[in-house]
Protein backbone atom coordinates (compact mmCIF):
# COMPACT_ATOMS: atom_id res chain seq x y z
CA UNK A 1 0.00 0.00 0.00
CA UNK A 2 1.15 3.24 -1.27
CA UNK A 3 -0.15 6.68 0.66
CA UNK A 4 0.34 10.47 -0.59
CA UNK A 5 0.05 12.61 1.85
CA UNK A 6 0.26 16.32 0.62
CA UNK A 7 1.11 19.41 2.96
CA UNK A 8 3.51 16.20 4.35
CA UNK A 9 5.49 19.24 6.48
CA UNK A 10 2.55 20.41 8.75
CA UNK A 11 1.65 19.56 11.62
CA UNK A 12 -0.92 17.08 11.00
CA UNK A 13 0.95 16.29 7.94
CA UNK A 14 3.90 15.43 9.72
CA UNK A 15 1.90 13.33 12.05
CA UNK A 16 0.14 11.36 9.11
CA UNK A 17 3.43 10.91 8.07
CA UNK A 18 4.49 9.19 10.92
CA UNK A 19 1.46 7.11 11.96
CA UNK A 20 1.42 5.47 8.41
CA UNK A 21 5.51 4.70 9.33
CA UNK A 22 4.58 2.92 11.92
CA UNK A 23 1.82 1.03 10.55
CA UNK A 24 4.35 -0.21 8.18
CA UNK A 25 2.69 1.76 5.42
CA UNK A 26 4.60 3.69 2.53
CA UNK A 27 4.32 7.14 2.65
CA UNK A 28 4.76 9.30 -0.49
CA UNK A 29 5.28 13.26 0.75
CA UNK A 30 4.16 15.65 -1.45
CA UNK A 31 6.33 18.99 -0.21
CA UNK A 32 7.59 22.20 -1.45
CA UNK A 33 11.22 22.34 -2.44
CA UNK A 34 12.10 25.14 -0.01
CA UNK A 35 9.66 24.33 2.76
CA UNK A 36 10.76 23.65 6.39
CA UNK A 37 11.11 19.98 7.01
CA UNK A 38 12.05 19.96 10.67
CA UNK A 39 8.36 18.60 11.22
CA UNK A 40 9.77 15.61 9.36
CA UNK A 41 13.14 15.69 11.24
CA UNK A 42 13.98 11.67 11.85
CA UNK A 43 11.25 10.01 9.27
CA UNK A 44 12.16 8.56 6.06
CA UNK A 45 9.34 8.93 4.24
CA UNK A 46 9.17 9.22 0.00
CA UNK A 47 10.00 12.89 -0.94
CA UNK A 48 8.24 14.04 -3.69
CA UNK A 49 9.05 18.06 -4.00
CA UNK A 50 6.47 19.84 -5.94
CA UNK A 51 3.26 22.30 -5.29
CA UNK A 52 -0.25 21.40 -4.38
CA UNK A 53 -1.17 24.37 -7.24
CA UNK A 54 0.29 22.53 -10.07
CA UNK A 55 -1.87 20.31 -11.69
CA UNK A 56 1.21 18.38 -13.09
CA UNK A 57 2.54 18.32 -10.03
CA UNK A 58 -0.01 16.51 -8.26
CA UNK A 59 -0.71 14.13 -11.05
CA UNK A 60 2.92 12.77 -10.46
CA UNK A 61 3.13 12.59 -6.68
CA UNK A 62 -0.16 10.83 -7.10
CA UNK A 63 1.41 7.80 -9.75
CA UNK A 64 1.17 4.36 -8.07
CA UNK A 65 -0.49 5.36 -5.19
CA UNK A 66 -3.51 3.67 -3.64
CA UNK A 67 -4.68 6.48 -1.46
CA UNK A 68 -4.26 10.11 -1.12
CA UNK A 69 -4.58 12.11 2.38
CA UNK A 70 -5.10 16.02 1.41
CA UNK A 71 -4.10 18.08 4.41
CA UNK A 72 -2.10 20.91 2.37
CA UNK A 73 -3.74 24.14 3.11
CA UNK A 74 -2.98 27.70 3.67
CA UNK A 75 -4.50 27.90 7.19
CA UNK A 76 -3.14 31.23 8.59
CA UNK A 77 -6.86 33.10 9.42
CA UNK A 78 -5.46 36.89 9.27
CA UNK A 79 -5.04 37.34 5.27
CA UNK A 80 -6.85 40.25 4.18
CA UNK A 81 -8.29 39.10 0.86
CA UNK A 82 -10.46 35.75 0.13
CA UNK A 83 -8.42 35.24 -3.30
CA UNK A 84 -5.31 34.93 -0.77
CA UNK A 85 -7.07 31.23 0.15
CA UNK A 86 -8.41 30.06 -3.00
CA UNK A 87 -5.79 29.09 -4.53
CA UNK A 88 -4.27 27.09 -2.24
CA UNK A 89 -7.22 25.80 -0.69
CA UNK A 90 -10.33 25.06 -3.21
CA UNK A 91 -7.91 24.83 -7.17
CA UNK A 92 -5.33 22.66 -4.60
CA UNK A 93 -8.02 20.60 -3.51
CA UNK A 94 -9.50 20.50 -6.99
CA UNK A 95 -6.34 19.38 -8.39
CA UNK A 96 -6.23 16.60 -6.37
CA UNK A 97 -9.81 15.72 -6.76
CA UNK A 98 -9.11 15.22 -10.63
CA UNK A 99 -5.62 13.27 -9.70
CA UNK A 100 -7.38 11.11 -7.87
CA UNK A 101 -9.80 10.47 -10.44
CA UNK A 102 -7.11 10.23 -13.31
CA UNK A 103 -4.87 7.85 -11.37
CA UNK A 104 -7.80 5.61 -10.15
CA UNK A 105 -6.76 6.01 -6.41
CA UNK A 106 -9.16 4.15 -4.48
CA UNK A 107 -10.20 6.61 -1.95
CA UNK A 108 -9.25 10.75 -0.97
CA UNK A 109 -9.45 11.45 2.34
CA UNK A 110 -9.22 15.59 2.68
CA UNK A 111 -9.11 17.13 5.84
CA UNK A 112 -11.06 20.38 6.06
CA UNK A 113 -12.39 22.36 9.51
CA UNK A 114 -14.58 22.24 11.96
CA UNK A 115 -15.41 25.68 11.07
CA UNK A 116 -17.55 24.66 7.68
CA UNK A 117 -19.69 22.98 10.32
CA UNK A 118 -22.28 24.36 12.82
CA UNK A 119 -21.35 24.55 16.32
CA UNK A 120 -22.85 24.06 19.58
CA UNK A 121 -22.43 24.95 22.81
CA UNK A 122 -21.56 22.42 26.09
CA UNK A 123 -25.04 21.05 26.96
CA UNK A 124 -25.34 20.23 22.74
CA UNK A 125 -22.49 20.47 20.51
CA UNK A 126 -22.55 20.61 17.05
CA UNK A 127 -22.98 17.63 15.54
CA UNK A 128 -21.86 16.63 10.89
CA UNK A 129 -25.13 17.82 10.22
CA UNK A 130 -25.17 21.77 11.22
CA UNK A 131 -24.81 23.99 8.50
CA UNK A 132 -21.41 26.38 9.19
CA UNK A 133 -22.42 29.40 11.23
CA UNK A 134 -21.82 33.18 11.58
CA UNK A 135 -18.97 34.59 12.38
CA UNK A 136 -17.34 31.57 10.34
CA UNK A 137 -19.60 32.21 7.23
CA UNK A 138 -17.47 35.51 7.37
CA UNK A 139 -14.36 33.95 7.49
CA UNK A 140 -12.34 33.69 4.26
CA UNK A 141 -10.19 30.69 5.53
CA UNK A 142 -13.54 28.99 6.55
CA UNK A 143 -15.13 29.59 3.30
CA UNK A 144 -12.03 28.58 1.58
CA UNK A 145 -12.64 24.94 3.05
CA UNK A 146 -16.42 25.19 2.55
CA UNK A 147 -15.78 25.50 -1.21
CA UNK A 148 -13.02 22.95 -1.20
CA UNK A 149 -15.28 20.44 0.37
CA UNK A 150 -17.93 21.28 -2.28
CA UNK A 151 -15.42 20.50 -4.87
CA UNK A 152 -14.95 17.43 -3.31
CA UNK A 153 -18.73 16.29 -2.78
CA UNK A 154 -19.45 17.68 -6.53
CA UNK A 155 -16.96 15.16 -7.81
CA UNK A 156 -18.22 12.42 -5.70
CA UNK A 157 -22.02 13.05 -6.86
CA UNK A 158 -20.72 13.66 -10.64
CA UNK A 159 -17.77 10.90 -11.56
CA UNK A 160 -18.23 8.64 -8.63
CA UNK A 161 -15.32 9.74 -6.30
CA UNK A 162 -14.07 7.82 -3.37
CA UNK A 163 -13.56 9.85 -0.67
CA UNK A 164 -14.24 11.12 3.20
CA UNK A 165 -14.31 14.27 4.68
CA UNK A 166 -12.56 14.60 7.93
CA UNK A 167 -13.23 18.18 9.78
CA UNK A 168 -10.65 18.47 12.70
CA UNK A 169 -10.85 21.32 15.17
CA UNK A 170 -8.34 23.02 16.72
CA UNK A 171 -5.02 20.62 16.47
CA UNK A 172 -2.31 20.29 19.52
CA UNK A 173 0.13 18.25 19.71
CA UNK A 174 4.43 17.42 18.70
CA UNK A 175 6.31 18.80 15.32
CA UNK A 176 4.12 21.64 14.96
CA UNK A 177 7.18 23.66 13.60
CA UNK A 178 5.52 26.44 12.10
CA UNK A 179 4.22 26.74 14.15
CA UNK A 180 0.31 27.18 13.90
CA UNK A 181 -2.14 26.11 16.56
CA UNK A 182 1.04 26.26 18.61
CA UNK A 183 1.13 29.34 19.12
CA UNK A 184 -2.06 29.59 21.81
CA UNK A 185 0.77 28.08 23.92
CA UNK A 186 3.78 30.28 22.94
CA UNK A 187 1.85 33.30 23.46
CA UNK A 188 3.02 34.72 26.81
CA UNK A 189 4.18 31.07 27.87
CA UNK A 190 6.20 32.70 30.56
CA UNK A 191 4.35 35.81 31.14
CA UNK A 192 3.10 36.21 34.64
CA UNK A 193 -0.28 37.41 33.43
CA UNK A 194 -2.16 36.32 30.04
CA UNK A 195 -5.11 38.01 28.45
CA UNK A 196 -8.23 35.75 27.17
CA UNK A 197 -11.69 36.20 26.19
CA UNK A 198 -14.95 34.49 27.73
CA UNK A 199 -14.64 32.73 24.35
CA UNK A 200 -13.47 28.59 23.91
CA UNK A 201 -13.04 26.19 21.24
CA UNK A 202 -12.79 22.57 20.66
CA UNK A 203 -8.92 21.20 20.80
CA UNK A 204 -8.38 17.82 19.83
CA UNK A 205 -4.63 16.04 19.98
CA UNK A 206 -3.41 16.28 16.54
CA UNK A 207 -2.29 12.32 17.49
CA UNK A 208 -5.96 11.47 17.76
CA UNK A 209 -6.53 13.10 14.25
CA UNK A 210 -3.48 11.77 12.32
CA UNK A 211 -5.24 7.92 13.51
CA UNK A 212 -8.62 8.83 12.23
CA UNK A 213 -7.04 10.08 8.84
CA UNK A 214 -5.56 6.60 8.41
CA UNK A 215 -8.52 4.65 9.40
CA UNK A 216 -10.20 6.20 7.27
CA UNK A 217 -8.71 4.57 4.31
CA UNK A 218 -10.22 1.78 4.68
CA UNK A 219 -13.11 2.89 7.95
CA UNK A 220 -15.88 5.33 7.27
CA UNK A 221 -18.72 5.55 4.61
CA UNK A 222 -17.32 7.67 1.39
CA UNK A 223 -19.21 10.68 1.19
CA UNK A 224 -19.62 11.18 4.70
CA UNK A 225 -17.92 13.79 6.90
CA UNK A 226 -16.63 13.41 10.45
CA UNK A 227 -16.20 15.37 12.82
CA UNK A 228 -12.59 15.22 14.62
CA UNK A 229 -12.74 16.54 17.91
CA UNK A 230 -12.13 15.97 21.70
CA UNK A 231 -12.10 18.63 24.47
CA UNK A 232 -14.86 21.56 24.67
CA UNK A 233 -13.00 24.41 26.87
CA UNK A 234 -13.18 27.82 27.32
CA UNK A 235 -9.75 29.32 26.79
CA UNK A 236 -9.37 30.19 31.24
CA UNK A 237 -10.07 26.26 31.19
CA UNK A 238 -7.31 25.57 28.33
CA UNK A 239 -4.76 27.67 30.03
CA UNK A 240 -5.86 26.49 33.88
CA UNK A 241 -4.57 22.91 32.05
CA UNK A 242 -1.01 24.21 30.42
CA UNK A 243 -0.53 26.28 33.98
CA UNK A 244 -1.42 22.37 35.71
CA UNK A 245 1.05 20.76 33.30
CA UNK A 246 4.24 23.59 33.57
CA UNK A 247 3.09 24.18 37.36
CA UNK A 248 3.55 27.94 36.24
CA UNK A 249 0.82 29.80 37.57
CA UNK A 250 -0.34 32.77 35.71
CA UNK A 251 -3.49 34.93 36.01
CA UNK A 252 -5.91 35.35 33.22
CA UNK A 253 -8.05 38.55 33.02
CA UNK A 254 -10.83 38.01 30.45
CA UNK A 255 -10.91 41.36 27.85
CA UNK A 256 -14.80 41.79 27.92
CA UNK A 257 -16.55 40.66 24.23
CA UNK A 258 -16.84 44.46 23.22
CA UNK A 259 -13.53 45.61 23.72
CA UNK A 260 -11.93 42.85 22.06
CA UNK A 261 -14.76 43.41 19.02
CA UNK A 262 -13.47 46.95 18.69
CA UNK A 263 -9.78 46.06 18.83
CA UNK A 264 -10.78 43.87 15.61
CA UNK A 265 -12.77 47.05 13.95
CA UNK A 266 -9.60 49.02 13.45
CA UNK A 267 -7.76 45.94 12.24
CA UNK A 268 -10.90 45.59 10.01
CA UNK A 269 -9.70 49.04 8.91
CA UNK A 270 -6.00 48.07 8.54
CA UNK A 271 -6.47 45.67 6.13
CA UNK A 272 -7.32 47.98 3.84
CA UNK A 273 -4.31 47.84 3.17
CA UNK A 274 -3.65 45.32 1.96
CA UNK A 275 -1.19 43.67 4.17
CA UNK A 276 -2.14 40.94 7.30
CA UNK A 277 -3.38 42.35 10.59
CA UNK A 278 -2.91 40.17 13.89
CA UNK A 279 -6.74 40.98 14.94
CA UNK A 280 -9.61 41.51 12.32
CA UNK A 281 -13.30 42.46 13.20
CA UNK A 282 -14.75 38.69 12.26
CA UNK A 283 -11.78 37.05 13.90
CA UNK A 284 -12.36 39.17 17.41
CA UNK A 285 -15.95 37.73 16.96
CA UNK A 286 -14.44 34.33 16.41
CA UNK A 287 -12.13 34.47 19.61
CA UNK A 288 -15.69 35.60 21.79
CA UNK A 289 -17.64 32.61 20.91
CA UNK A 290 -17.49 28.92 21.96
CA UNK A 291 -17.91 26.72 19.46
CA UNK A 292 -18.30 23.23 20.90
CA UNK A 293 -18.94 19.64 19.23
CA UNK A 294 -18.80 16.39 19.43
CA UNK A 295 -17.45 13.43 18.15
CA UNK A 296 -19.82 10.79 18.37
CA UNK A 297 -19.85 9.79 14.55
CA UNK A 298 -16.03 9.46 13.94
CA UNK A 299 -15.91 7.54 17.36
CA UNK A 300 -18.36 5.05 15.95
CA UNK A 301 -17.08 4.73 12.83
CA UNK A 302 -13.39 5.65 12.43
CA UNK A 303 -12.23 3.86 15.88
CA UNK A 304 -11.03 7.44 16.46
CA UNK A 305 -9.55 7.88 20.24
CA UNK A 306 -10.31 10.29 22.63
CA UNK A 307 -6.68 10.61 24.35
CA UNK A 308 -6.61 12.83 26.95
CA UNK A 309 -5.75 16.70 26.01
CA UNK A 310 -3.11 17.10 28.86
CA UNK A 311 -1.08 14.23 26.86
CA UNK A 312 -1.24 16.33 23.72
CA UNK A 313 -0.33 19.60 25.22
CA UNK A 314 3.01 17.68 27.11
CA UNK A 315 4.07 16.59 24.05
CA UNK A 316 3.82 19.70 22.14
CA UNK A 317 5.25 21.63 25.00
CA UNK A 318 8.06 18.83 25.31
CA UNK A 319 8.80 19.18 21.26
CA UNK A 320 8.83 22.98 21.28
CA UNK A 321 11.62 22.84 24.18
CA UNK A 322 13.43 19.91 22.22
CA UNK A 323 13.31 22.57 19.09
CA UNK A 324 14.30 25.37 21.10
CA UNK A 325 11.41 27.54 20.61
CA UNK A 326 11.04 28.09 24.31
CA UNK A 327 13.01 27.74 27.66
CA UNK A 328 12.08 26.23 30.95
Amino acid sequence: MKVLVTGANGLLGSNIVRELLNRGIHARALVRSNANHLSLKGCKPEYFYGNITSPDDVIKASEGCNYIIHTAAITDQTLPRLKNYLEVNVNGTDNVVKATLKNNISRLIYISSTNSIGYGNIEKPGTEDLPAMKPYTDSFYAVSKSRAEQKVINAINEYGLQAVILNPSFMIGPYDSKPSSGKLLLIGYRDKIVFITHGGRNIVPVEDVAVAACNALKKGRPGQKYLLTNSNLSYKEFYDIVDEITGFKRIKIIIPSWLVRGTGLLGSLATYTGKPVLLNYNNARILTVRNFYSAQKAVKELDFPQSDIRIAISKALGWFRENNYIRN
